[in-house]
């Protein structure tokens, strides 16, 4: 299967015709993303992605829905990083008229007042919630001893949104929407039984709307040095202490270490069969839910790794006591030729066959490398990239990388 892309006018596409007989799924990358608000006003890509479901000039919003289901058309908004992502399914028939509803979703809001008002009331009843969320709680906090205020991987704890959505109103994101032509520099990633023909013809009826895009409101910030300590949340009444501990890494998803550190986290705690759940949970019997991960390595920003865990109160010490010595074990001794080729098969076989089977996970997967700076032909290179790494590369990274002197421990609950 073969990527075929062209520009034509504001617009760029992306077309993979499959073998999925008269069926379109895609995602309309448009460049309004978290990047492009400021920090003081982050939540707006957010509202602004709700509000633009919630009905048009010319729709309610019971018309728009009545519109998509008559003809079975799937249509979400979204946003990541760099864009807003309308995700789309529908008939090869139903392809130009999807077309024209997202042109009218995008570009004719209806900002409507009341619908606005619930919607607040919707992401205020999310955030309460979150302050009783250990797991949420324990990943924030972490990440506000990691990052500097402002900077993009810095997750807000609950009562810092509730702040910032209590200074939001309609008239922020009517201005915010009317600052750029939503067509202007997007992208369409399109897939099924379509051509690029088929998507010139569709999009080449959709008009400009003012002819300028968002400039980059976020500044890329370094993250913060901080040395090994333990920070404790307090949460009343909870069964179980969410743990996390991690630091910084000096590389985003573009260094060529980037790969190897992943399989060595992946091998310490990132499937069933990983050292972690061998080990804390099946053999030390002390948990049901601990692993490792890599997060917020977008281009150009630092990520950091860490290890995650759930430990009864009772436990908790001995469950970070046993997290530390397989930590230790592993940058020691670092991974073994068997965990690693366990790990690329568990990896490719994820990536190709739950990511590539379908029309919709190929769609994904094209809009989530664009998000990350990746050139579509990502598409079909990664399993190769995994399979060339080496064991000597893998260990190399890990203790270029890893250092346990420097591991902030978060523990958030009932302690």
């Amino acid at each position: 299967m073969k990527i075929e892309s062209m520009h034509s006018g504001s617009m760029s596409y992306h077309v993979l015709n499959t073998a999925h007989e008269g069926f379109i799924t895609g995602v309309c990358m448009v460049p309004s993303g978290i990047v492009h608000a400021s920090y003081q006003k982050r939540l707006l890509p957010h509202l602004l992605a709700e509000m633009l479901g919630l009905g048009t000039k010319s729709k309610t919003e019971d018309a728009i829905n009545t519109a998509l289901e008559s003809k079975g058309i799937l249509l979400s908004i979204s946003v990541s990083s760099h864009f807003m992502k309308v995700s789309f399914t529908c008939l090869k028939r139903d392809f130009a008229t999807l077309v024209l509803l997202i042109a009218e979703q995008l570009q004719e809001p209806r900002f409507d007042k009341e619908a606005f008002d619930h919607l607040t009331s919707r992401f205020e009843t999310y955030f309460e919630s979150l302050k009783d969320d250990t797991s949420y709680l324990a990943a924030a906090s972490l990440s506000q001893v990691l990052y500097p205020e402002g900077h993009m991987m810095r997750q807000a704890m609950p009562s810092e949104m509730l702040e910032v959505l209590k200074k939001m109103s309609l008239k922020d994101i009517q201005s915010y929407h009317a600052e750029y032509d939503p067509f202007m520099h997007a992208q369409w990633i399109v897939v099924g039984d379509v051509t690029l023909a088929d998507v010139e013809k569709a999009c080449d009826q959709l008009k400009t709307k003012q002819g300028q895009a968002l400039a980059m409101a976020r500044d890329t910030m370094l993250p913060l040095a901080v040395k090994a300590q333990k920070k404790t949340v307090k949460v009343k009444d909870k069964q179980s202490v969410d743990v996390r501990m991690g630091h910084i890494m000096a590389l985003d998803e573009h260094h060529p270490d980037f790969l190897p550190l992943k399989l060595a986290i992946d091998a310490l705690g990132g499937s069933f069969s990983a050292r972690l759940m061998r080990t804390v949970r099946d053999e030390d019997g002390l948990t049901y839910n601990v692993g490792s991960a890599m997060e917020a390595c977008v281009p150009g920003h630092h990520g950091h790794w860490f290890v995650y865990g759930s430990f009864s109160p009772a436990l908790l010490d001995k469950g970070i006591a046993s997290i530390n010595k397989q930590l230790k074990l592993w940058v020691k001794e670092g991974v073994s030729q068997t965990e690693l080729d366990e790990r690329k098969n568990g990896m490719i076989g994820k990536y190709t066959v739950v990511g590539l089977s379908s029309a919709s996970g190929l769609a994904m997967r094209m809009a989530q490398n664009m998000n990350q700076g990746y050139d579509l032909e990502h598409l079909y290179q990664l399993p190769e990239k995994i399979e060339a790494v080496t064991l000597d590369q893998v260990n190399q990274a890990l203790k270029t990388y890893i250092d346990l002197d420097k591991l902030v421990t978060v523990c958030a609950g009932s302690i």
